[in-house]
This record gives C-alpha cells, sequence and structure tokens, in this order.
C-alpha cells in the first residue's frame, strides 16, 4: 500500500512542536535525510517511547541469541565433524576450514531467510538452498579425497565466499544498531523526533541516533539506522564570471553557456564533509584483507601445502580482498578529485546562451571531479547521502 502524507512546514498538526536549536539558519546549510528536506522538530509519543525501548531490548536478546546458535553450530559442528570424520576434516583442512565452511551454508540459509521475511522473489533463494544441499549431499556421499578436485571444491569455494561475506554484512549492519543502542535510549529520554518531509512523503528521525521512527505514517518495525546531510543552500542567482581562458573544449555545444561562481563556505564545508566520509570508507577492505590473511593462515597451519595458497578457495578468496581494495580505492581517488574542487572554490554553472532559463543555471557542475553539484537549481541526488 501506497502512503501518501502531506505536512505543512510550520508543523501545525495535532503533533506538538518542539524548539529546535541545530533548527537551519535563513540561508545556512539545510539538513536532509532520504531525499526529503528537514521540515520540524515533534514531540515524542508516550506509545512510541514505550515501543521502541521494548525493541530495543528484544534487539539485544535476540542478539544474544543468534550470537550463541550460531557459535554452538559452527564451533560445535567443526569440532564434532572433526573427531567423528577425520578424513573430512583434513579435507577442508582441520577445524577452521570446517568452521568457515559452515558459517558459509549459515550464512546462504540466513540470507534466505532474511530474503524470505523481506519478500525477495523466491527462484533466487530456491536455487541458492538448493546449490548447497546438493553441495553437502554429494561431500556427504563422494569418497574424502573428491574434495581435491574442482568439481567439489568449486562449489564450496562459492558457498564459502558469498556465505561468509553475507554473514559479516549482517553482523556489522546488527553491530552499528547495537552500538547506537545507548544513543536511541537517549533519544528516547529527551523525547524529541526529526520530521523530514515533503509534498508526498515524510520520514520520521530520532535527532542523534538517526533512527527511523516510521515512513509516510507507517510505524518502522525494526530498528534502522539512516543517513542525514548537512547541503548547503543552491545560488541560483549568484554572480556568475567566464571561466579561465583555454578549459572550455572546440566543440562544446555554441547553444550553451559556460561560466563559473564561487563557492559559498557552507558549499566547502559540505564538500570537506563528503572528503571525510569517502576516506572513512576504509573498513570494508581492510576487513577483507584481514579475512583473507586469516583465512589462508588457518588452512596453512592445518596443512602445510603451498597449493593452499593458489587453489580456486584461495583465488576466490584474493578475488573478494582485491575487489574491496579497488573500491576503496576508487573512493580515495574521489575524495582526492573533490578535495581539489574545495581548494579551487568555484563551479562551473551551465545556461542556456539563448536564456531561457531566466538567468538561473540548468546546470552546475564541480570542474575537477565533474559531478554535478546542482541540477535545476536543486542539489544534486549524491548529494544527499551524508554520514
Amino acid at each position: 500500500m501506497t502512503h501518501t502524507y502531506v505536512e505543512p512546514v510550520d508543523g501545525a498538526n495535532d503533533e506538538r512542536s518542539l524548539p529546535d536549536e541545530h533548527a537551519d539558519a535563513v540561508g545556512g546549510a539545510r539538513r536532509w535525510a532520504e531525499a526529503l528536506p528537514y521540515s520540524y522538530r515533534r514531540e515524542l509519543r508516550l506509545g512510541e517511547r514505550t515501543a521502541w525501548r521494548r525493541l530495543a531490548a528484544r534487539l539485544v536478546i535476540e542478539s544474544i541469541v543468534v550470537a550463541m546458535v550460531v557459535l554452538a553450530v559452527v564451533g560445535g559442528g567443526a569440532l564434532a565433524l572433526h573427531r567423528g570424520f577425520a578424513p573430512l576434516s583434513h579435507a577442508f583442512g582441520g577445524p577452521g576450514g570446517l568452521a568457515l565452511a559452515l558459517l558459509g551454508l549459515v550464512g546462504i540459509v540466513g540470507a534466505c531467510a532474511v530474503g524470505a521475511r523481506a519478500g525477495a522473489r523466491l527462484w533466487p533463494r530456491l536455487a541458492g538452498l538448493t546449490a548447497a544441499g546438493l553441495t553437502v549431499l554429494a561431500t556427504v556421499l563422494a569418497p574424502a579425497d573428491s574434495l581435491s578436485s574442482l568439481w567439489l571444491r568449486t562449489p564450496w569455494a562459492v558457498i564459502v565466499l558469498l556465505g561468509t561475506g553475507t554473514a559479516a554484512l549482517v553482523a556489522w549492519r546488527r553491530a552499528v544498531v547495537l552500538v547506537r543502542l545507548p544513543v536511541l535510549l537517549g533519544d528516547l529520554r529527551t523525547g524529541a523526533v526529526d520530521v523530514f518531509a515533503n509534498a508526498s512523503a515524510r520520514v520520521d528521525v530520532l535527532p542523534r541516533s538517526k533512527v527511523v521512527i516510521s515512513r509516510n505514517g507507517s510505524v518502522a518495525r525494526r530498528i534502522e539506522v539512516t543517513r542525514t546531510a548537512e547541503i548547503a543552500p543552491p545560488q541560483p542567482h549568484a554572480y556568475r564570471t567566464d571561466l579561465p581562458r583555454g578549459i572550455v573544449r572546440a566543440s562544446v555545444d555554441r547553444n550553451l553557456r559556460l561560466q563559473r561562481r564561487s563557492l559559498t563556505s557552507d558549499e566547502r564545508a559540505e564538500l570537506g564533509a563528503h572528503i571525510q566520509r569517502l576516506r572513512r570508507a576504509a573498513w570494508p577492505a581492510l576487513a577483507s584483507v584481514l579475512a583473507v590473511i586469516a583465512v589462508l593462515g588457518l588452512r596453512m597451519a592445518g596443512d602445510p601445502d603451498w597449493r593452499n595458497l593458489v587453489d580456486v578457495v584461495a583465488i576466490g578468496w584474493y578475488a573478494l580482498g582485491a575487489v574491496a581494495c579497488v573500491g576503496y580505492a576508487r573512493r580515495f581517488t574521489a575524495a582526492r578529485k573533490l578535495a581539489v574542487d574545495r581548494d579551487l572554490r568555484w563551479v562551473v554553472t551551465v545556461d542556456d546562451a539563448a536564456g531561457h532559463t531566466h538567468g538561473v543555471a540548468r546546470l552546475e557542475v564541480l570542474p575537477i571531479s565533474h559531478l554535478a553539484w546542482t541540477e535545476g537549481a536543486a542539489p544534486a541526488p549524491w548529494r544527499m547521502h551524508g554520514a
């Protein structure tokens, strides 16, 4: 069902509006969440306060239970298989290899269960469970030395990579929420909610923990953290001047007029925030490198054979680490370009040479990173994804 919510900006409704010491100043940076501008601050209702305290307690209990179950299945299962099926344990590289394989299976099953609860398509989940089940069945029925062949090692490599990666991602997201629980409880004691809304959508967010209370009038059923961003206001009528010589290519459309304007202090501060966010995104690369070292170290400790460093399992882990490192390298490069844009202190404006836009730039582009800054006097969508 689609919900539509129309909310006056001044908060004049049955909700009690609260003063906001961080309210957007006139002409200053404005807060956004999920592409929605800040509207007003309201008081948290008593029922909401009670419900979210219960939800926080349930999250802690659920996390403890899940961690204990996973530890029992992975750790206990690996030790049991190591003691009862020595050839199988040797083929997997000892208890460490068995634990990784079991964690991969848990990750695959957990991802399918979460997908079912989230309403994901049925056939990918059935395909994943069927492939994992057939791999386990083939491992049980086939001789122990079959694991040295590609036809059985390859699916296990896929299970370990996808399953452990999924489990790590879920664990990280859960850890982010758990770490914010003290801040969430502080928000509940304070009793204030920030409302971000336009004519057709609304999201209610706790100010410090950034936990979503509701969307479009529908109460959130789980604790979910969103992002907010401080976005500098557009400058559609700012003074513009010609670009420096040698910057514009000769092939530029003659119907367009390219000029430049200075960035405001708020815009430079926003660029600085984006730069810091990109540079802080190193944890996936670091975690993947540590995981590669740990996995290959466990395999070599159980079976000190150099072929364990170049087989299909090892190559899969190398690929995972390489993807994460390349991703961070791209973010770091983007941060460096944005830093140059910030230091240049100006932006390229693209206008209609015939003046059909009445003096308002149709597009503004950062000169070094070539990212759109505004589109039709509105912030470019990428700017709304803050920290």
